[in-house]
């Protein structure tokens, strides 16, 4: 057996995520916060409940990436448990983090309009697989015009979840017939990096105003026109409705009605 060291461990462990299938995206996920958690003890057999609190408490994370810290050291020292190289996982008794709801802040008509016309051909798709579709960064990037099949665009989303969106912009689907392979080819695995991806998206929009800012657009526009959260949660690739609420700024028009309902 070999020993219990954190290059030894990390390496059994992310064998297991790719033996199970899982997502390159969330294999990377996962060796970054191991890679961050090494520094909290000798080897992973030393680390206790509290260091790990310790951990989490010193970074300056957002809720979503404290949660997901908090999930990653579950589901690696739930393995050693599994694998017998620990008795009890020291994750077991973490309190879960609670993530506060957002505030929808989708990008305005007039903001989608300037980075239209602000960015290059390449950028300008960008724009419109965010805006017109609800893609994310990480989905963007990976984007290759074989994934069209003339009706339907194929898209590998978070946990290497499968959806497909019905595009309707006549832009997108000139490009995909022009290019089968990547739209976006760079140098991780062949595409650009989420994290270009979306600089590239925020060097076109105003200042204050992020490329994500332009897939709130599409949850909001798209519920306006359908109220229907379960379609617009699928092309957005939520698993949870309670997600794709986040993602919407309801119109001022029916809140003032259910005020006005409520007056003498």
């Amino acid at each position: 057996m070999k020993s219990k060291t954190w290059p030894n461990m990390i390496h059994l462990y992310i064998q297991h995520l790719k033996a199970a299938g899982r997502a390159s995206g969330t294999i990377r996920v996962h060796s970054y916060y191991l890679s961050v958690m090494r520094e909290i003890a000798p080897v992973p057999t030393h680390v206790t409940r509290e260091r790990l609190e310790a951990w989490l408490a010193e970074h300056d994370w957002k809720p979503e990436t404290r949660r997901s810290a908090q999930g990653v050291a579950s589901q690696f020292f739930k393995y050693m448990e599994d694998e017998g190289f620990i008795k009890s996982s020291p994750a077991r008794a973490l309190t879960p983090v609670i993530v506060p709801d957002g505030i929808p802040h989708p990008a305005s008509e007039s903001q989608v309009a300037i980075a239209l016309r602000e960015g290059d051909s390449r950028t300008r798709l960008m724009v419109r697989l965010a805006a017109f579709c609800g893609l994310r960064a990480c989905e963007i990037c990976k984007v290759r015009g074989d994934d069209w099949n003339g009706e339907v665009l194929k898209v590998i989303g978070k946990g290497g979840r499968e959806r497909i969106i019905p595009v309707q912009d006549g832009a997108l689907i000139q490009a995909f017939h022009a290019c089968p392979s990547f739209l976006f080819p760079g140098r991780i695995e062949g595409h650009l990096s989420p994290a270009y991806t979306a600089k590239l998206l925020g060097k076109v929009l105003p200042d204050g105003v992020t490329g994500h800012a332009l897939r709130h657009r599409f949850g909001t526009v798209a519920y306006r026109a359908t109220h229907d959260l379960l379609s617009v949660g699928a092309v957005m690739g939520h698993v949870k409705t309670d997600t794709t609420k986040r993602y919407i700024k309801l119109d001022l028009d029916p809140l003032v009605a259910a005020v006005s309902a409520a007056q003498f």
